[in-house]
């Protein structure tokens, strides 16, 4: 059973490493600006997205092998 946790540890590592390199050339590339505050907004929910549907996804494996 611990193949969900695998693909889970495989999918938000990979994942997450992708995201995180896309928003670091967002702000790099200047399309993504910190002091504006439309852009914090849109930036922390993405974060904020990922993190959340990750801890359900987590809270689903872990229910569902349990």
């Amino acid at each position: 059973m611990h193949g969900q946790w695998v693909n889970f540890c495989y999918h938000y590592g990979v994942g997450g490493s992708f995201f995180l390199f896309s928003l670091w050339m967002l702000f790099k590339g200047g399309a993504l600006n910190w002091k504006h505050a439309s852009d914090r907004f849109v930036t922390l929910g993405l974060v904020a997205g990922i993190l959340s549907f990750a801890l359900i996804h987590a809270v689903w494996i872990w229910k569902a092998t349990s």
